[in-house]
């Protein structure tokens, strides 16, 4: 079977209509994955432990579900979005 790895898609879907997606993303960290869905959906970077200050966006909503892969689709034919990681977070 080959090997695999397991990444994170962030599934954007229109509120309401869940099997019409309308964006999809991949993340190798549930982090990052988790940051860009919950600013996403807040339309804002400022929340408070993963928690909208402002409130929720009434469009759309973005959710992060595992999938895995073949690893020699990394960085191929699938891209991450992941922040880059500075030194000092090491």
């Amino acid at each position: 079977m080959g090997e695999t790895m397991l990444i994170f898609m962030m599934i954007c879907v229109e509120k309401g209509m869940l099997e019409k997606p309308i964006a999809n993303e991949a993340f190798q960290t549930l982090t990052g994955c988790l940051d860009y869905a919950v600013s996403l959906n807040c339309q804002n970077v400022n929340k408070l432990n993963g928690i909208c200050v402002s409130g929720q966006n009434r469009f759309f909503e973005c959710h992060c579900r595992p999938r895995t892969i073949k690893r020699s689709e990394a960085g191929s034919t699938i891209l991450f979005r992941d922040p880059e990681v500075s030194g000092d977070d090491n």
